[in-house]
């Protein structure tokens, strides 16, 4: 029987191929997104005697220790599985858990810990039997969170999706293109991260560096690469809403929303949202991430447009009681 062996030399292109086609693969762990948080990462391929059967990408941090999940920004990180085209449940399941269990011992001898969430890893058993009988060498600890899926699949156009989200979101939509309310495309990330800023500050929060960084340089590179869509409602010539949808071969992902508090009454954010929700299903998109559904108001607000609560774990590393 092969044995399992783990490289990190891995040619960008065959990150990105193994990437598009697993049931793991998300924008979050494509190079060029990855690149835009400016921080030092590791790819890695496990392989099976000569198939890769997985892939893995590590964030780092300056002396080399691993970034613990979540880093901002970043939802989904850790490894993906590279399907192998069984069908056959339990073998996929067997499959999976020496894959994971194999990636767990490599990885923490290299780095001390590891983390990882995804909403497509259905089987966290490896974590939680970690060091199972000896639990003073160090386990996991799951965090339970949310997000909010969309599957653009059962619509066959806009009325009918329309008819399925909240009546006040529905009424909200309305009034908004009543309202006469001209959406734009847009490159103008000054002007997202102006309202961004807006957002907070509304809420009486102080925006951290870090992630104001984040917002920039994540917006700045999605445009440039082609990956993101920024789109902008204008009300009499001012920017009311923004939002930035970042795109892959499976879904969209809804990044960045944020608004003008004078407009807030316009209900602009409302149609902003439903009209990238749509854009993506005539893009052939089929199915939308809400990315996130953590926060009372926020994730009510996201469920109103009908996703799907889907849950999933955040793993730390603990060790002696200490997070790793």
């Amino acid at each position: 029987m092969a044995e399992y062996n783990i490289t990190d030399k891995v040619e960008n292109d065959l990150w990105e191929k193994y990437v598009d086609n697993s049931n793991q693969g998300t924008i979050f762990l494509k190079l060029d997104f990855v690149q835009s948080l400016s921080v030092n990462y590791k790819t890695y391929i496990v392989s099976k005697g000569n198939e890769p059967v997985a892939g893995c990408i590590v964030l780092i941090d300056e002396q080399g220790k691993y970034l613990s999940s979540p880093y901002p920004f970043v939802p989904y990180q850790g490894f993906f599985f590279i399907d192998d085209g069984e069908t056959s449940n339990h073998k996929i399941v067997s499959r999976q858990f020496e894959i994971t269990e194999y990636l767990l011992n490599e990885l923490i001898s290299i780095y001390g810990g590891i983390s990882q969430t995804h909403f497509r890893l259905q089987d966290y058993r490896p974590f939680l039997w970690y060091n199972y009988s000896t639990p003073e060498k160090g386990i996991f600890k799951l965090v339970l969170n949310y997000t909010a899926m969309l599957n653009l699949e059962q619509y066959n156009n806009l009325e009918e999706y329309l008819a399925s989200i909240r009546t006040v979101r529905r009424q909200e939509y309305k009034k908004a293109k009543d309202f006469g309310i001209k959406i734009v495309d847009s490159t103008d990330v000054d002007l997202l991260c102006r309202l961004h800023n807006l957002t907070f500050l509304r809420q009486g929060i102080k925006q951290d560096p870090l992630e104001e960084n984040l917002v920039r340089s994540i917006s700045q590179n999605a445009l440039a690469k082609g990956y993101g869509r920024l789109q902008v409602a204008m009300i009499d010539e001012k920017p009311a809403s923004a939002i930035l949808f970042l795109l892959d071969e499976k879904r969209g992902y809804y990044m960045f929303g944020a608004n003008d508090p004078e407009y807030r009454k316009s209900f602009a954010s409302t149609l902003l949202l439903v009209e990238n929700i749509w854009r993506c299903k005539l893009d052939g998109l089929k199915e939308v991430d809400f990315v996130g559904c953590n926060s009372p108001q926020r994730g009510d607000y996201k469920l109103s447009f009908n996703g799907e609560l889907v849950p999933y774990f955040e793993t730390h590393f603990k060790l002696d009681n200490k997070l790793l």
